[in-house]
């Protein structure tokens, strides 16, 4: 190309590599057409950096400071901008003041630094999100395994009362599943800590025991994060209600009861005299803004009509939805973790 001998006119295909992380930055690339994607290879994989569209320019840090190269630039479209070039004794930034030279290079180095934390966060983070995908993906798998290797192990206790023994139970999930016993144990003790399936102990021997009705827990549950995953009830997974509210919504279930109401079914509740007599009933201070949460979630519906509001809610189907919640918040390290198990207790 005529006129400056250090510019140059270059085409790429998309996934052809522009500049590469750890070579020299003894040029930099002025995007005229196309996408150029910033990528940074780290001990986790390759993380995706940035997208750079025309008019941006690419490689600009090592450039301004002479370091190697941070990151990669590859096209991600076909791809046309002039290549600058400083290898030939001629730097563009030998001609400016020393202090604005000064003030770029510093500027190149802390923006470098910037770019090296955020790929670091972002590498921290997918590892994280795979492990605890993984967790909440192997939690469905214990819990379908479980409702069929159940009975092979049925014991009956005086009064026909029919239990699994929790050992035998773990032992033979994970024969089937080969996740391991200490990470077979590990999410059935979330399972149990945040009251989604009920240990007792066997008079017996004074070993740990499930009740079969629990295995009704385990089907529900892995239904609950198949459907959420698959897009129905994705809304309720991905919710955000505070402790100090799912203790209040809790309370629904025991109000129900106390006022003599089926808990298999749903129930419409007029809405004030619940608040009048929520925390005689339920040792639990009522809390608008715990109900009004739970609405917006779809765990409960608030019926208007005039001046008489009502609450509309199947009480079994509201704790095991919010113990289910709670389960695959506390797999994916939710940070209210002690809160949760103090709510289970």
């Amino acid at each position: 190309m005529k006129g400056n001998p250090m510019e140059t006119l270059k085409h790429f295909q998309p996934g052809e590599i522009i500049f590469r992380q750890n070579e020299v930055g003894n040029a930099l690339f002025v995007v005229r057409e196309g996408q150029v994607e910033i990528v940074k290879k780290t001990d986790q994989g390759e993380v995706f950096l940035t997208l750079q569209n025309p008019g941006e320019i690419v490689g600009l840090l090592s450039f301004f400071n002479g370091a190697n190269r941070l990151a990669s630039a590859r096209a991600r479209t076909e791809v046309e901008g002039l290549l600058i070039e400083k290898d030939k004794g001629q730097d563009p930034l030998s001609n400016l003041p020393g202090w604005i030279q000064l003030v770029l290079k510093e500027f190149a180095l802390r923006l470098g630094q910037s770019n090296d934390q955020i790929a670091t966060l972002q590498s921290e983070r997918a590892a994280i999100l795979e492990k605890t995908m993984n967790r909440l993906s192997m939690s469905v798998q214990i819990s379908d395994t479980a409702c069929e290797v159940y009975k092979l192990i049925i014991k009956k206790l005086d009064g026909n009362k029919e239990i699994v023994m929790v050992e035998p139970l773990l032992e033979l999930i994970d024969k089937c599943l080969g996740y391991g016993p200490e990470m077979t144990k590990e999410i059935f003790a979330v399972f149990t800590n945040l009251g989604m399936v009920k240990v007792e102990i066997n008079p017996d021997n004074n070993l740990e025991m499930l009740a079969t009705s629990n295995i009704a827990r385990f089907k529900w549950y892995s239904e609950f994060i198949r459907s959420a995953k698959a897009g129905k009830n994705r809304k309720l997974l991905q919710s955000e209600i505070p402790f100090r509210y799912r203790k209040v919504i809790y309370g629904l279930r025991d109000y129900v009861q106390k006022t003599k109401g089926d808990i298999q079914k749903s129930n419409s509740v007029d809405y004030d005299l619940l608040l009048l007599n929520f925390e005689k009933l339920t040792k639990i201070k009522p809390d608008p803004a715990a109900f009004e949460a739970a609405a917006k979630a779809g765990i409960i519906e608030i019926k208007k009509t005039g001046d008489l509001s009502s609450l509309i809610f199947n009480p079994t189907q509201l704790v095991r939805t919010l113990i289910a919640i709670n389960v695959a918040k506390r797999l994916r390290s939710d940070p209210n973790i002690k809160d949760d198990e103090e709510s289970a207790s």
